[in-house]
């Protein structure tokens, strides 16, 4: 299993972020800098992080923001969902990264 670890950062009021210059190579070869997966608040959905994937994409990076079982246009019935579906649904998105 691939896991990756962001470092939790505030958002600023204007939404905006800085990161780091994108190295030489990832330039010339036109990949995004790294994968980022956006989960939803509970009771939302992946459009939580409308405002901020533009951003994010800007700066080089992949976006994923997946819904939750149960949330946003997933139709799983809430009462049949638990803590282990949500992560099992997590970990299939991130294993079909091909990179971390």
């Amino acid at each position: 299993m691939k896991t990756h670890l962001l470092n939790h950062q505030a958002i600023p009021p204007d939404g905006t972020f800085t990161t780091s210059p994108q190295s030489e190579s990832a330039t010339q070869a036109n990949q995004p800098k790294i994968t980022i997966v956006l989960v939803h608040s509970a009771w939302l959905g992946k459009w939580q992080w409308n405002a901020v994937v533009p951003h994010l994409e800007k700066e080089g990076h992949r976006v994923i923001t997946p819904d939750l079982p149960g949330h946003g246009e997933d139709q799983t019935s809430p009462g049949s969902i638990t803590m282990e579906d949500y992560i099992k649904h997590l970990v299939e998105i991130i294993d079909q990264e091909s990179k971390p």
